[in-house]
């Protein structure tokens, strides 16, 4: 089904120009994504020839250039906007701390070993070996090693001009695209609902920017309350719209995780408590 860019979540996989991607961060109105796996195989730099700098500097790398023009245009002709690809810097600093080769601005990059780090538990491991970005060194003895990742997940480094191993682009995009996912069709009205930009989300952040976060949790306080009492009356034969003030608390638990910025750590604490509950009721 297609959805917005923003409403998918961390970790999970989307389909943009016939590619696979996993959102590695949502940040205020782009997403931070990388290939699901490797796309191709290549050296980081083939230009051994020319020693016009270090071989592991990204400045200068042939598959930088590959990334940014080759398969940016690829990303074009499949109907990506260019104003939805992002540019977005780097850091260049080595694997041993040496900030010699500074920055790098691009479309298209390679994620950096920090990054790597940051969003491991994001990543799943490719089929392949994949290039960082990080040179393993800035030293004259080290300047034609990158550092690459394993396909068990592990660091490792190679020269660069050594191949082919996988390339797997990382990339910023604007949050407002159109992207495919997973899952069943919309229901109906919920497909026009979105083409006319009215996203659950937007609506519930437009909430909580004209009200504030304490008035919303006010309410959130007053809904739950409010659900307690339809219960009540509920279970004393009393006439309650019980759906009706479940969709209200709904509603405001989901202002609730915008507010706290909490979703993720609240989808994993869910599941640990429904994976308890089903030991509990089914054994181990």
């Amino acid at each position: 089904m297609k959805t917005a860019l923003k409403e998918v979540s961390q970790g999970k996989k989307f389909t943009l120009a016939g590619i696979d991607w996993i959102v590695l961060d949502q940040k205020e109105d782009a997403a931070f994504v990388l290939a699901a796996d490797v796309l191709e195989e290549m050296a980081f730099n083939d230009d051994e020839a020319e020693k016009d700098g270090p071989l592991n500097d990204w400045k200068g790398a042939s598959l930088r250039e590959y990334l940014n023009t080759d398969f940016w245009a690829h990303l074009i002709g499949q109907g990506v906007p260019k104003e939805a690809i992002r540019e977005m810097t780097v850091d260049l600093t080595s694997d041993d701390g040496m900030d010699d080769y500074g920055t790098a601005t691009d479309n298209i990059t390679l994620l950096t070993a920090d990054q790597y780090r940051k969003y491991r538990k994001h990543i799943p491991n490719a089929s392949d070996w994949w290039w960082l970005v990080t040179p393993y060194s800035c030293s004259a003895s080290y300047s034609y090693d990158a550092r690459l990742v394993s396909t068990d997940g592990s660091l490792d480094n190679a020269s660069a001009y050594n191949g082919p191993y996988g390339v797997r682009p990382a990339c910023l995009l604007s949050s407002d695209i159109t992207v495919e996912i997973e899952g069943d069709a919309p229901a109906a009205g919920e497909e026009e609902a979105k083409e006319a930009g009215y996203f659950s989300r937007d609506i519930y952040q437009a909430a909580i920017t004209e009200w504030g976060n304490d008035a919303q949790i006010d309410v959130a306080i007053e809904e739950m309350a409010e659900l307690t009492t339809a219960l009540l009356h509920h279970k004393r034969g009393r006439e309650a719209n019980v759906a009706e003030e479940i969709a209200d608390v709904r509603i405001m638990i989901a202002q609730l995780e915008i507010i706290f910025k909490n979703s993720d750590e609240v989808e994993k604490i869910k599941k640990e408590k429904i994976d308890r509950l089903a030991r509990r009721l089914f054994g181990e």
